[in-house]
């Protein structure tokens, strides 16, 4: 990652050799750091793991706000656990200035990998 510094393109997200997450971005660099950042803002990846954790095991309100997740101190920790996890996770680049090129490559990585469709919702 060190040598990339202003690439868009498609990314996808390694644990091993199993992928786990793909995203696309007109700043490779930029993007993967707030992916590791642990801020709500560009964690993304792992507020939605942290959030899909929340509902499974919580007893308190899981139709809240993200703002109003991080009240609670089991959220906060749950979501420092999942920035951790995307921390660790290998990324593979493939550039594309185009960006609806970018947005077909990322639809055709997520059902090729057979990664979880609702990935393309955010955007």
């Amino acid at each position: 990652m060190g040598r990339i510094q202003k690439e868009a393109g498609v990314y996808v997200m390694y644990e091993g050799e199993i992928p786990v997450y793909v995203g696309r971005t007109r700043w490779l660099k930029r993007r993967i750091s707030g992916h590791r950042s642990g801020t709500r803002f560009s964690s993304t990846f792992a507020l939605r793991r942290a959030k899909a954790e929340w509902i499974a095991v919580s007893t308190e309100n899981t139709n809240s706000k993200t703002s109003d997740l991080f009240e609670f101190d089991d959220f906060k920790s749950i979501f420092r656990t999942h920035t951790d996890y995307v921390k660790s996770l290998a990324v593979k680049f493939l550039p594309c200035d185009d960006t609806l090129t970018q947005y077909i490559l990322e639809a055709y990585a997520i059902c090729a990998l057979e990664l979880d469709v609702k990935e393309l919702q955010t955007h």
